[in-house]
């Protein structure tokens, strides 16, 4: 009965947050994304892709795919004779490139973009993400937010 409702669908929680600051530039802001993610109680969960799309009041789409850091696992080398493991920044982990959250492990992932001054903006923010090996079914969570211009 578990398995018709559900019980071994992955979880996660989802939320997304925004923070507008000045830009030097006239006429625009920094918008700040931030996606925060919560590995619940079922499986362990492999990122696939976190993106973002940014619309003015007006409907007109001002960032149609704003990418996330974090979302992929670096590579990583074993270096000098204490054997310690340092990160290669930019390089993606050839073995496991993806990400995996196990049930109550948390995660943060930001953006930022620039916007018209004084247009409010929506923020749509989706996440895919699989069954840890068991990639054929993608699950899909979503957040969005709203960016008021600075008073």
């Amino acid at each position: 009965m578990k398995w018709r409702r559900g019980w071994h669908i992955t979880n996660l929680a989802v939320s997304a947050t925004s923070d507008r600051a000045k830009c030097i530039e006239a006429g625009y802001d920094w918008l700040v994304i931030r996606v925060s993610l919560r590995k619940l109680d079922r499986n362990t969960l492999t990122l696939h892709d976190a993106r973002a799309r940014v619309t003015s009041n007006s409907g007109e789409s001002l960032h149609r795919m704003v990418s996330f850091w974090g979302t992929d696992r670096f590579a990583h080398v074993v270096s000098g004779s204490d054997g310690h493991h340092r990160v290669v920044w930019d390089v993606a982990d050839p073995r496991d490139p993806r990400l995996n959250l196990t049930p109550g492990e948390e995660a943060q992932l930001a953006a930022f973009v620039r916007v018209p001054t004084g247009e409010p903006c929506h923020v749509d923010v989706v996440v895919l993400g699989a069954h840890f090996d068991q990639n054929l079914h993608c699950g899909q969570w979503k957040a969005s937010a709203v960016s008021l211009p600075i008073a």
